[in-house]
């Protein structure tokens, strides 16, 4: 059998499989649009933020120029009216500005001030001043503000009649301190009938508590440190170094050297000459605290008392002094006591000054004493002058009696009392005081400036001087009063 050969048919090359493309390899149109926009946008935020912060940057340092121009306007409007208070002090009406004045030795911005014609005035009595502070003068102002200052001048002679005459226009006035630092004077003062209840301390000043703040209804000045507790005050504060706590000023605050602030507001403005430091929320309407020159305390010469019985006697309508010491304690029958040194202690109202009506009552002692005030009253006025030294209280009881009070030794004050105080020394060691500021219907003669003391002439032959014995401030802008513009 025979086979037949089998034919192969030749297998072409096989080629080898392309692999599938990478989908993840491949660019995509839409992902180099989105990187171009991103990079857009950045440059876009760049070039904004740049701007912004350039803008920003020149509108910073404009309002820092803005900010010190305004400041050195207020800061000649202050000179100014110091300078005005100066001018005025002599007790005169100008009725004229005075010329453009300069301020010396002045830094950048320059500045200047106009002294205007007061609002009102009366010769040796009340005024309303006003200055105007420009930066860099009046004649072409990048800045100007005017400040207004609302005094009291008195003439110095109504407790006295004819030369050397003395005044008492405080509701509190000490030669020396008006409490202690360990032992703060725990007193609130109002006035009376538009009265306004000042204070002038020619030492230090150290009032209320943080447990006892005061409420004081007018100014407080003192040439010593000041430190005021307090929740209202009703007027300009000045001091050497000023702490201010809790209150709510009515009024410029100026210290001479150092200032300090807790939790306080000042519709006015806050100058210092030393140190500013400040704790809590503290808010100051005429604009942050600045260093400048700064208002100067008040100061009043202490007066000298000559005791003449026959004078104080006929001028006060008490008749003639009983002078034999009734012991002690004792109460008061007679109108007049006029009692030598270590007799009485103590004096509680007896039935002249509690029933006889419109009746003055007047008790001069050497040494110490002790004064109960009437619980009621009908009428006149309780005097009490002591000399010598000493120590003399008054005791109040919520009378409307009004009581006179002069000590050259301590005056310590409790309880509520009406009238007019003024002592060498003045503590409230007894217990809080309440006072209500009535000065007395009929001046105590008999009180003269010191010896040695040449008070100002007011343009008359043998007047005595003038004094500023309150000094409020405010801002005008415009013609309305404001914060400094």
């Amino acid at each position: 059998m025979s086979s037949t050969p089998t034919q192969t048919t030749p297998r072409a090359p096989s080629t080898p499989a392309r692999p599938a493309p990478d989908a993840r390899r491949l660019p995509r149109h839409d992902e180099q649009g989105f990187a171009l926009m991103t990079s857009f946008l950045v440059l876009l935020i760049s070039v904004v933020v740049v701007t912004g912060a350039l803008q920003l940057a020149s509108h910073t340092s404009q309002r820092s120029g803005l900010n010190r121009n305004q400041s050195a306007a207020v800061n000649a409007a202050e000179a100014g009216v110091e300078a005005a208070l100066s001018k005025l002090s002599d007790g005169t009406c100008p009725g004229t500005a005075f010329p453009e004045t300069p301020l010396p030795d002045q830094n950048l911005p320059t500045e200047s001030y106009i002294i205007q014609a007061p609002v009102s005035c009366t010769v040796n009595g009340p005024a309303v001043i006003l200055a105007t502070g420009y930066v860099p003068n009046a004649t072409s102002p990048v800045a100007k503000t005017t400040m207004v200052a609302h005094i009291n001048r008195s003439l110095g002679a109504p407790t006295s009649g004819g030369v050397g005459g003395y005044d008492f226009p405080n509701v509190l006035y000490t030669d020396t301190t008006l409490g202690t630092s360990a032992s703060p004077a725990l007193i609130s003062v109002f006035g009376n009938g538009g009265t306004t209840p000042s204070i002038t301390a020619n030492g230090g000043a150290y009032i209320g508590t943080g447990g006892t703040p005061a409420q004081l209804s007018g100014p407080v000045s003192s040439w010593g440190p000041l430190t005021l507790n307090a929740s209202q005050i009703g007027g300009a504060v000045v001091g050497t170094d000023v702490t201010l706590a809790g209150a709510t000023v009515q009024g410029a605050v100026a210290a001479v050297g150092n200032l300090n602030l807790d939790t306080v507001t000042i519709n006015g403005t806050a100058t210092y000459g030393g140190s500013y430091s400040h704790s809590g929320s503290i808010t100051v309407t005429g604009g942050p605290p600045s260093s400048a020159t700064t208002i100067q305390p008040l100061r009043r010469p202490f007066p000298a008392f000559t005791n003449n019985s026959a004078t104080i006697g006929t001028t006060l309508g008490v008749g003639s002094a009983v002078t034999s010491c009734p012991g002690s304690p004792t109460t008061w029958t007679a109108p007049f006591y006029d009692i030598a040194a270590n007799c009485p202690v103590r004096y509680t109202p007896g039935t002249y000054s509690s029933t006889a009506a419109n009746k003055n009552t007047v008790i001069i002692a050497q040494g110490s004493l002790t004064v109960d005030v009437p619980p009621t009253a009908v009428g006149g006025q309780l005097y009490v002058i002591t000399t010598g030294g000493g120590t003399l209280t008054i005791n109040g009881s919520g009378s409307t009696l009004p009581v006179f009070a002069f000590t050259d030794g301590t005056l310590n004050l409790s309880g509520s009392i009406v009238g007019q105080f003024a002592g060498h020394a003045i503590t409230t060691t007894a217990g809080a005081a309440t006072l209500t500021f009535t000065p007395p219907a009929t001046p105590v003669p008999n009180f003269a400036f010191p010896a040695g003391y040449s008070p100002p002439n007011l343009g008359t032959a043998g007047v005595p001087g003038a004094f500023l014995s309150t000094v409020s401030f405010e801002y005008q802008c415009a013609g309305a009063v404001a914060t400094p513009c």
